[in-house]
């Protein structure tokens, strides 16, 4: 009899699955960048063509936020790579989950601590430039019981401000972010730089200044630096293409610009979720996986706004993780009457 009653279930779902609309904001949590959050946090910025001079990968967008100083504002908006933290048992066989996770996927950086100062439990970290919803849950099943909490983001934007006091000044000496070594290197460039200037002297004045010193803007200097200063005004825009041509045959950096000099980040979107309670099929997060969990994925599918899904409950709820659909519902269903 049970059987046939979810036989019929699955006629019915099947059937509603040629009318309904899908409504899901499960591919802007988990495929696509929030285009209306980048333009709504940088709607007093001027977008700029991608700057990779500057030594950055993977930026998605830059923005140059005007300001009535000199100072330079650049925004670099880029995707981080995915990350997963586990709180494990103790008693936990963590060799063979390290192992079992790491044969997941080549890509997939694994390491473990001990949690201090107890030392009674694991903290594990999987990390890849991207870990798919699909190898989070097989993540989540390789690791079963012995979690003891869980977080998994992935797809997100992110941003962080980098300020270039003035965007043609340059120390002697300047540390620069490698970003193909991931190390802050030390690059000699006064020579570099007083021989483009004056191949270039119809272009720029050039004047030196000790640290503690005041630039001719009055603004007071921190280390010793040589001002590459345009004979005529420029825009702001104008001065970034100008540092850029400068870098191109110089090689060397703006002072001031390292992510060293970062002072402000955000996340604009993408996924952030406890998986502590993650449960295959649990669209409700009632912790267990029943024919109410189908249902609750057709309510949700059919009058979203009232019936939206926790992100938890979706994620549970999305076998393909291509976003909500009635195949979840039926795949549910198939898993409780055994059918594969």
């Amino acid at each position: 009899m049970k059987k046939r009653i979810i036989s019929l279930a699955l006629s019915a779902i099947t059937a509603v699955s040629a009318v309904t609309a899908i409504s899901t904001n499960a591919l802007q949590h988990w495929g696509t960048v929030d285009e209306e959050a980048i333009a709504e946090t940088f709607k007093d910025c001027v977008q700029l063509e991608n700057q990779e001079w500057l030594g950055i990968e993977d930026t998605k967008y830059m923005f140059l936020r005007n300001t009535e100083r000199d100072s330079i504002y650049l925004y670099e908006v880029y995707r981080s790579d995915d990350f997963m933290m586990f709180n494990i048992k103790a008693d936990a066989e963590i060799e063979a989950i390290k192992d079992k996770i790491s044969q997941l996927d080549s890509s997939l950086k694994v390491r473990v601590n001990l949690v201090e100062p107890a030392k009674t439990n694991y903290s594990l970290f999987v990390e890849s430039k991207v870990i798919s919803p699909e190898i989070a849950k097989e993540i989540c099943e390789i690791i079963g019981n012995d979690n003891l909490y869980s977080i998994y983001n992935h797809n997100q934007t992110k941003f962080q401000n980098i300020i270039c006091d003035y965007m043609t000044a340059y120390c002697p000496k300047q540390k620069v972010y490698d970003g193909i070594t991931n190390e802050i290197i030390e690059i000699e460039q006064e020579e570099k730089i007083l021989e483009y200037a004056e191949a270039h002297s119809d272009v720029f004045d050039v004047i030196k200044y000790e640290g503690g010193e005041s630039d001719f803007r009055g603004v007071s200097v921190l280390l010793n630096s040589i001002y590459l200063i345009p004979k005529k005004e420029v825009t702001k825009e104008e001065h970034i293409a100008l540092a850029e041509e400068i870098h191109k045959a110089t090689g060397c950096y703006p002072m001031r610009y390292s992510l060293e000099g970062a002072n402000s980040s955000g996340t604009l979107g993408g996924l952030n979720l406890d998986l502590t309670d993650y449960l295959n099929g649990d669209a409700n997060r009632d912790k267990i996986t029943t024919i109410a969990d189908a249902a609750a994925i057709m309510q949700a599918i059919a009058n979203p706004d009232k019936y939206a899904l926790s992100d938890l409950g979706e994620f549970n709820a999305d076998f393909a993780c291509d976003g909500l659909t009635v195949d979840d519902a039926v795949a549910i269903q198939k898993k409780l009457a055994g059918i594969k």
